[in-house]
């Protein structure tokens, strides 16, 4: 008798994975071009035809850092050059980088750079 062929787990892993590559760059791509919109993981998730925890797993794993953070880090670091190289104000640098609340996004700019939008501005100015 011939026993059936087990399934390797590892190598049915291995190929997810790889099929999640592709969906995990495309994503990060879209959240490079959309900073200005609300992204959430649950929709991108849905949109990229993965689970939340797919994302969340394979983003950390392909990108290095967790959708939320790197998020955070590139609308940081897009309001970082706006700041440098526009006369924008602060109200419409929060609004082009997908924050609503000009103090939330003071507060958040201050957590990443350790200084305000403001303080960071006058840097370049001088």
């Amino acid at each position: 008798m011939f026993a059936a062929p087990k399934i390797h787990h590892a190598a049915l892993r291995a190929s997810q994975e790889c099929r999640n590559y592709k969906r995990i760059i495309e994503i990060k791509e879209r959240i490079e071009h959309n900073l200005g919109q609300t992204l959430i993981v649950n929709q991108l998730a849905k949109e990229f035809h993965l689970s939340p925890l797919e994302l969340q797993e394979g983003f950390k794993q392909v990108v290095g850092s967790t959708v939320y953070r790197y998020i955070r880090q590139q609308r940081m670091k897009k309001a970082s050059q706006l700041l440098q190289t526009t006369n924008f104000s602060i109200t419409r640098i929060a609004n082009e980088v997908g924050y609503d609340n000009p103090s939330k996004f003071t507060s958040a700019f201050k957590k990443i750079m350790f200084e305000t939008p403001y303080e960071y501005r006058k840097k370049f100015q001088e």
